[in-house]
């Protein structure tokens, strides 16, 4: 077996910066891990912005001066260290179709005879950059699981 980079942990996350990332570019959760699991979900599908979609919101961007001359703008003020300005400048980039992957949903699964005490010393969360898969191997007792969350196409 070839060896992979992996990020690993010893302790379920506490906050969502601390979860394990996993999505397929249209779907998505963070996975926070523990005695039982919970799953922060998200979806390209669910967004705040206009019901134009994303043609005329394309179109849109491009008429408020996004483009390569923007581009160069943004790149002069950062050069001269005016941060305020460039934010401002690269601003016309985003557009009204800028909120995507809103949160879906919390999901929990409450897994029978899982001991939430023992998490802490007794768990381990990996993220793994190939395959995509997050495996998360909780001991219960002297019982070893592995479990894996998966987003295909």
């Amino acid at each position: 077996m070839t060896d992979t980079l992996h990020l690993s942990w010893d302790s379920p996350a506490t906050r969502w910066e601390e979860a394990v990332p996993l999505g397929n570019g249209r779907i998505g959760a963070m996975i926070f891990g523990g005695a039982s699991r919970r799953y922060q979900l998200n979806d390209a599908t669910v967004w705040s912005g206009t019901p134009d979609g994303h043609a005329q919101g394309l179109r849109d961007v491009v008429a408020a001066g996004a483009g390569p001359a923007r581009l160069d703008e943004v790149r002069a003020a950062l050069n001269a260290g005016d941060a305020r300005a460039a934010e401002d400048l690269v601003m016309a980039f985003q557009g009204r179709y800028s909120q995507e992957f809103l949160p879906l949903a919390d999901l929990e699964l409450r897994i029978a005879n899982a001991t939430p005490g023992h998490t802490r010393s007794g768990s381990r969360r990996r993220l793994r950059r190939d395959p995509v898969s997050r495996p998360m191997t909780p001991r219960r007792g002297i019982h070893i699981s592995t479990r894996r969350s998966h987003a295909h196409h």
